[in-house]
Formats: C-alpha cells, sequence, structure tokens
C-alpha cells in the first residue's frame, strides 16, 4: 500500500526509499516521504504502475514537468 506522509525530521537513511525535504513560506523544514513496496505477488503490470508512481514522487520533489506519453 502507498503511503504518503509528512514528517519534522529526516527520516534515518535505509528506512524509506524516496523522501524529500520540503520548507513552507515560514522557512520551516520537513519531509515527504512516499513509500511504495514491491510485492513477491506483484506481476509486471503492477510492476510497471508502482515505477510510475515513484517516477512521479521524484518529478514532484524536483519540481519537474512530466511528460506522459500514451
Amino acid at each position: 500500500m502507498a503511503c504518503r506522509y509528512i514528517q519534522k525530521n529526516e527520516p534515518k537513511q535505509g528506512t524509506v526509499r524516496q523522501a524529500v525535504k520540503i520548507t513552507d513560506k515560514d522557512g520551516k523544514e520537513s519531509w515527504m516521504v512516499f513509500h511504495l513496496e514491491d510485492k513477491d505477488t506483484d506481476d509486471s503490470a503492477i510492476y510497471q504502475l508502482k515505477e510510475f508512481f515513484r517516477a512521479l514522487f521524484i518529478a514532484y520533489g524536483l519540481d519537474r514537468e512530466m511528460i506522459i506519453d500514451i
């Protein structure tokens, strides 16, 4: 199951796969964490969807646009 949440402190290294530091308008820093585990039961379609969501999170964290060609 996907989990996206905000936490105050930097996550410990190795505890999450993806995290982005964000700063609000007052200069307060926090961390946005995205956790989407791969499971042994995932087929190739599920794996590709999870990789797509991970790429979206990375693009959001880097403030970049993604072009999706269907």
